[in-house]
């Protein structure tokens, strides 16, 4: 069975750090494949700022998986 893989909280890209604002995962999708959806924003943001894009993040991913 294959295992299922998830990001890190922190991940370095070119010099800088990104926080990992929220993750999600849909299983049993018509076309057979599970999916895994994750948010990572530049470390150093105001915590408003992070809020505010996490619940858009989930917004968008709650009407992409139908919940």
């Amino acid at each position: 069975m294959p295992s299922f893989k998830i990001g890190k909280k922190l991940v370095y890209f070119k010099g800088l750090a990104w926080l990992k604002v929220g993750e999600t995962s849909g299983f049993d999708f018509e076309d057979g494949f599970d999916r895994y959806f994750a948010i990572y924003m530049p470390k150093g943001l105001m915590m408003k700022e992070y809020q505010e894009k996490y619940q858009s993040f989930k917004n968008e991913i709650d009407s992409l998986l139908k919940r």
